[in-house]
This record gives C-alpha cells, sequence and structure tokens, in this order.
C-alpha cells in the first residue's frame, strides 16, 4: 500500500444515544453511571482521543448511501483498518475486548454524516461502537486514509478527500451474487470436499532404508493392513488402496509411532513426498523433507523402526475451506472488485475499459515484444474487470504475463500469478530473474518448484533479489564508467572543438552577410540592365532623330509641305515640350522675323516662313543633341539669312 498523507478531520457526536452505545462498548455499561449528560460527551471525546486522536490511524472509508433527509450529504462508514501487518489494537480497545468480547477481538466502528459539498463541520457521528475485527480489512468499497479525529474541531474534511471517497461505489448498491448462483458452486464445493476425504489412508511399515544420502528412504509397507484412519475396523480393499497411493503422489506423508486414530496430522513428523511407487513388493519410496534430512544427518532425529505412513488431503480441505471463505466473503458483497458478482456468473457484464493505456516501448520489460503483444499488455492494463488472452503455444503468452507484472510493478501494483501447473507459474517468473524493479514471491513447497521458479522461494527471494539488485547496479555502473570515459576523451579536444565551433559559427555570419549582399548586388544589377537597355534603345531613336535633321537642314531647298517633313517634325515634339531653352529660343525668332517684317526687309515672305521653320528645326536639334549641337545648327541657320536682314535684326 502506498504511503499516506496523513488528515486531521474534524468530529461530533450527534446525541446523547451515540454517545452512551459508544461508552458502554468501550469501556462498559458501568462506565455510564459515572457521568451525567454534559460529562458523558466530554468523557467519550477523550476516549475517541485515546484511540484515534493523538496519532494518525488508517481508516477504510465507504460510502453508504445518500442522506435521506439531507440530500446534500452521504452517510460514510469509517472502520479502524486491522489488515495491515503492524497493526496492534489500541490499549483501550484491548482492554474492551478482555472485558466484554471473549470470542474474539474488535475494531472501531464510525458511522457519519459528511457535507459532500464542502466538507464543513466535518464528521457528524450517527453512530460509534465496536464490531469484529474481519469488519477492518479492505474490499472494493473501501478507501485507505491516513486520519487523526480531533473533537470540537472546524477541520472540514478536505475537498481532495471527499472527491477520492465519492469515486468508490456506494455500500448499499453493492452486487451481491444470488442464492441460485451461489448454489451450483457450494455443491461442486461439497463434492470436491468428499472427494479430498476419499482420498486419505493409512498404512503400516516394517522396516525402512535410507543408506547415506538422507534424501531418499525406502519404506516395507503392509498393502493388506492399510486403513483409512489407522483404526482395523475402517479397512481399505487393496484395490482402493491401490489407487489412494498413486493419487498420493509428489504428495506429503506424515510419520507416526502408532496409529493416528483421531490426532491431528501436527502431532506427526512430515517426512516428504512420495517418489515411487512399487505396489506389488510392498515398497514406498519418499523424498525426505530438506529440513528433517538435515536433522536426520545431524542425529536429532532418527526414524522409528516400525510405525504408520498417513495421508490426509490436508491441503485439498484447507483449499476448499478458503474457497467457502471467499464465496461466503462474495455472497456478503465484501468482495476486492465490488462489481466481482456481476461478471463472475456472466462475463459479458465485465464493464467495458474508459480508455485504452498506450505504452512507449522504452518503458517496457521487453523491448522486442511484436505489436500483438504489446496491444496484450495495453488491454489488461487497461480493463476493469476481465480480460481474457488467447493464443497457441509459442506465440508469447508468458512473455507477456511477466511484461504485465513488471508495467504494474512500476505503478506501484501487485499481482497475483496463479496456474494450475506449476510449470507456467515458474515460467512466468524466469522472465522476471534480472529486473529487481519486480521483488517476486513463489509460494508452494520447494519439491514442487520448478528450477525456474526456486530462486523465488520465501527462503531465496530476499538473497535473489539482493542478487539482482546487485548486477543491474554493476551493469548501470559499468554503463556510466563508459560513458564517463568517453566524456573525458571528448574533454581532452574541447579547446579544439570549441575554437572550430567558434569559427564555424563565424564562417556562417560571414557567409550569411555575403548571401545578403549577392542579393542586393543582383537585385541592383538586373534595375541597371533594364536601365542601361532603356538608355540604348532612346540613344537609338536621338540619333534616327539626328540624322534626320541633318538630312533636313542639308538639303538646300526644304519643301515644307512634303509629307516626309510633315511627318518628321511631331516626332521632335517630345524633345522640345517643356524646354525652357526650345521655347526662349523661339520667342526670340518670333521676335526677330516681326521686328524684320516691320523694318520693311527685304526677305521674301516664303524665306521668312523657311527661316522660322528652320529656326524651329534648329531648336529641335538642341532640344534632341544638347546647346552645343543647337549653337551649331542656329549658327547655320543664321548663315542663310540675307545680309541686309541680319543688319536690321541686330
Amino acid at each position: 500500500m502506498p504511503s499516506l498523507v496523513a488528515e486531521d478531520w474534524g468530529y461530533k457526536f450527534s446525541g446523547d444515544r451515540t454517545i452512551s452505545k459508544f461508552i458502554g462498548q468501550v469501556e462498559g455499561e458501568a462506565a455510564l453511571a459515572k457521568y451525567c449528560d454534559w460529562e458523558c460527551r466530554d468523557r467519550a471525546e477523550v476516549v475517541m482521543s485515546e484511540i484515534a486522536g493523538k496519532s494518525p490511524s488508517l481508516f477504510y472509508v465507504r460510502r453508504q448511501k445518500v442522506n435521506e433527509r439531507f440530500s446534500e450529504e452521504e452517510i460514510w462508514e469509517l472502520i479502524l483498518a486491522t489488515d495491515r501487518d503492524d497493526f496492534k489494537l489500541p490499549e483501550l480497545l484491548q482492554k474492551a475486548v478482555k472485558r466484554s468480547y471473549p470470542e474474539g477481538n474488535r475494531t472501531l466502528r464510525l458511522l457519519a454524516t459528511v457535507r459532500i459539498e464542502d466538507g464543513i463541520g466535518g464528521l457528524k457521528l450517527l453512530d460509534a461502537g465496536l464490531v469484529a475485527l474481519p469488519r477492518g480489512r479492505k474490499d472494493g468499497y473501501a478507501l485507505a486514509v491516513q486520519l487523526r479525529l480531533l473533537p470540537k474541531s472546524r477541520s472540514p474534511i478536505p475537498a481532495k478527500s471527499i472527491a477520492r471517497v465519492q469515486q468508490m461505489p456506494f455500500w448499499d448498491e453493492r452486487h451481491i451474487p444470488t442464492t441460485e448462483q451461489l448454489k451450483v458452486w457450494h455443491t461442486f464445493l461439497n463434492v470436491e470436499k468428499r472427494i479430498a476425504e476419499a482420498r486419505q489412508f493409512c498404512v503400516p511399515f516394517r522396516a525402512h532404508n535410507y543408506g547415506s544420502g538422507f534424501k531418499i528412504v525406502t519404506f516395507e509397507i503392509d498393502r493388506n493392513s492399510a486403513t483409512l484412519d489407522g483404526y482395523e475396523e475402517n479397512p481399505l480393499q487393496v484395490g482402493d488402496f491401490r489407487e489412494r497411493l498413486k493419487q498420493a503422489r509428489n504428495e506429503d506423508i506424515i510419520l507416526f509411532d502408532s496409529p493416528p486414530g483421531s490426532r491431528s496430522s501436527r502431532d506427526g513428523e512430515t517426512l516428504g513426498s512420495i517418489a515411487e511407487i512399487e505396489f506389488e513388493r510392498g515398497m514406498l519410496r519418499i523424498k525426505l523433507d530438506v529440513d528433517l534430512g538435515d536433522r536426520m544427518a545431524g542425529g536429532r532425529y532418527q526414524l522409528p523402526k516400525q510405525g504408520f505412513l498417513y495421508f490426509e488431503a490436508a491441503g485439498d480441505i484447507s483449499q476448499i475451506d478458503r474457497k467457502k471463505k471467499a464465496l461466503k466473503m462474495l455472497a456478503d458483497g465484501r468482495a476486492q472488485n465490488p462489481y466481482l458478482s456481476e461478471f463472475l456468473f456472466d462475463s459479458s457484464e465485465a464493464r467495458i475499459p474508459d480508455k485504452l493505456v498506450k505504452l512507449d516501448r522504452e518503458n517496457l520489460l521487453n523491448r522486442n515484444a511484436n505489436d500483438d503483444q504489446l496491444a496484450a499488455v495495453e488491454m489488461v492494463l487497461s480493463a476493469r474487470d476481465l480480460i481474457l488472452i488467447q493464443g497457441p503455444p509459442g506465440t508469447g503468452k508468458t512473455t507477456v504475463i511477466a511484461e504485465i507484472c513488471y508495467q504494474i510493478a512500476r505503478q506501484g501494483g501487485k499481482t497475483l500469478i496463479a496456474s494450475q501447473a506449476n510449470l507456467a507459474v515458474d515460467n512466468a517468473l524466469s522472465r522476471l530473474v534480472h529486473n529487481p524493479a519486480i521483488r517476486a514471491l513463489r509460494k508452494g513447497k520447494a519439491h514442487k518448484v520448478q528450477e525456474e521458479g526456486q530462486p523465488f522461494l520465501e527462503e531465496n527471494a530476499i538473497g535473489t533479489w539482493l542478487q539482482n539488485t546487485a548486477t543491474d547496479c554493476e551493469q548501470k555502473l559499468s554503463q556510466r564508467q563508459i560513458n564517463v570515459t568517453s566524456l573525458q576523451r571528448l574533454l581532452a579536444d574541447f579547446d579544439r572543438f570549441n575554437a572550430y565551433s567558434a569559427a564555424e559559427r563565424a564562417f556562417f555570419k560571414e557567409q550569411k552577410y555575403l548571401h545578403d549582399g549577392k542579393a542586393e548586388v543582383e537585385e541592383k544589377l538586373t534595375a541597371q540592365s533594364a536601365a542601361y537597355q532603356l538608355s540604348l534603345t532612346a540613344k537609338s531613336e536621338i540619333a534616327s532623330l539626328v540624322d534626320g535633321l541633318a538630312n533636313l537642314l542639308a538639303a538646300p531647298e526644304i519643301n515644307w509641305e512634303s509629307s516626309e517633313v510633315s511627318e518628321f517634325m511631331p516626332k521632335l515634339k517630345p524633345y522640345s515640350e517643356g524646354n525652357v531653352l526650345v521655347e526662349n529660343f523661339m520667342a526670340n525668332v518670333r521676335i526677330c522675323v516681326n521686328h524684320t517684317i516691320q523694318n520693311g526687309g527685304r526677305s521674301r515672305p516664303g524665306s521668312l516662313s523657311r527661316d522660322v521653320r528652320s529656326c524651329g528645326v534648329a531648336a529641335g536639334v538642341a532640344a534632341v543633341v544638347g546647346c552645343g549641337e543647337s549653337t551649331r545648327v542656329g549658327r547655320q541657320a543664321k548663315s542663310d539669312t540675307p545680309p541686309q536682314s541680319r543688319t536690321e535684326n541686330q
């Protein structure tokens, strides 16, 4: 059981009747006469403090039902736990048992209402008294809580504790099998018991021989004198005795030096188990019990020369009695699984898992488990009631069992492996030999346990676990030493690696800078290339215009009305519009022309018109090729003006 955090719960008695019953059962009815009403309450609190108030005690809390008067309350039962190995009955209860309960021990039981919303007020005790000790054992309805009960305390019940209790099923709603369901089981057990009782026999021996080994003893038996219990009035027929003897093979035989009669088998000496039968010769070989062999070898025990060999199926009968006890607990609703009676008689009633557990392979005992084996383990861990794993031999069922044990152990739980064959149990245990996380314990008689299970017998379990733990620690230490050696080799080159790492970081930083710069340069190159192509196109167009203008100006006579000129002139317009130089030049030319006309210049109107147009052409050339070219063209235009006009213009 995992360790529990101790809690303080407040309580108060709900009435005088509860107080009187509590004091009467613990201190005796005579004690009630010593106290008045208010003194009884104080005394009850003192007694409760002695039992469960000074230090935390383990209680089993069971939900009984919802309070019929107040739906916001539940009725809980608290019983002082008695199934712990370190359980010791409180001193006051020991005195009460000696005084009033000679038939056996008792434990404390409380019945209380609890506010499930907030736990305020703690426990309101409706009943307090003593019950039989078995009531203090855990079952599927009980939640273990480490408690200290405080009187007149405002300590509420913690919300987390209320939530944990409410996860448990109600006791009043427990699943109890019907009489008809149990009838078949009781009938079967009664038949089993009669069969077990029918196996017993008692046969006298006349001599024995065990040589010097103290391991095997051969008895010479009188097969014709076999009886049921050593009484001559209960003889066994030879054939019946033969069958009983065969059925008792490998079972323990008890030795008596006189007829056992009604004596218990504990009054005899356990010899060991029947190893070999030679019935026709009347010879019976017994494999001696180890302890008995040691005692005989040490001279502390000597076999009588004559006596009786007695067998009773005590183990079978004890097992049958345990089964009957289990059925009684099932009928009372005290099974560890509160739903056991539902699916024990009808497996289809087993509850479906709420969710499927998923395991990581690195957390497996056997990381080489195949997908089907892993799925089986996950399903077992997810199942709430019952699971069936079926597979032919060799499919890994034993591997799955070992993995289940390992996974449950990792969660702090326990697993019981049971089988009709010892070999199956021992095989499962053998898969856990080298894992110290599991502290396995093999129950059974040493001579019946296979070699694989021997290390886990009670007398060997501690040594096996210590050896496995030591081996595991040595393996882990060895691996860590290897890791340390590897780290030391790496540390020897640490400075070099550190310098390399720094150089690598600088290299990548510079590489990133160059990569980013390259992208920027490529972008600018693309833009410049596009601009250059546009410049080449414009240059080609301008060269064409310049050539056209040169041809136009070089012509001795220009036909300004020609289509060639009319189509060419608009091409100059984009280079002259908005150009201040051109506009000023043209304005001055017009002024010059006007002055020439006003002064009665001799130029013919057509000539003046041509001069003006020539000036326009010159302006276009200036706009196209620049000021230097414009000056040259302008001078050419002036040279075409008659001298008189130039003088008058000046």
